[in-house]
């Protein structure tokens, strides 16, 4: 992440630890810090716009998937279905946190495509 192929930002709460963001602020990383003990996302891509970043690529957990949808932040969802079965009670999923439980919350999605790659699928939908 840290090479000099593109600009590297990290979003941060003011509770992240000043020392680390030292250090990567060395290493030329924008950091972005919005919010006080989680990351607000509206204010946060707020200002990577600002920045000039006019698409973000989100690998994240199921925490930070959930409160993207939340605040209706996702244009597009890309998943890929391999060809191992990971799970169990307390295996993380696509949306952790509260979710979604009321059928009008629900995302809504239209499948764009469908490709094999590496003996699996990659699915990719648009949201809206």
């Amino acid at each position: 992440m840290l090479d000099d192929r593109a600009d590297t930002h990290l979003l941060v709460a003011e509770t992240a630890p000043e020392e680390r963001l030292a250090a990567l602020r060395d290493e030329s990383v924008n950091v972005v810090v919005a919010g006080e003990k989680r990351v607000t996302l509206p204010a946060a891509l707020d200002d990577l716009g600002a920045a000039g970043v006019g698409s973000l690529m989100v690998e994240g957990g199921g925490e930070l998937i959930a409160s993207l949808f939340a605040a209706e932040l996702v244009d597009e969802l890309t998943v890929f279905v391999g060809p191992t079965v990971i799970g169990g009670r307390d295996a993380p999923t696509l949306v952790d946190g509260e979710g979604f439980l009321d059928p009008e919350a629900f995302p809504r999605l239209a499948l764009q495509s469908v490709d094999r790659l590496d003996g699996g699928v990659l699915l990719s939908w648009t949201v809206g």
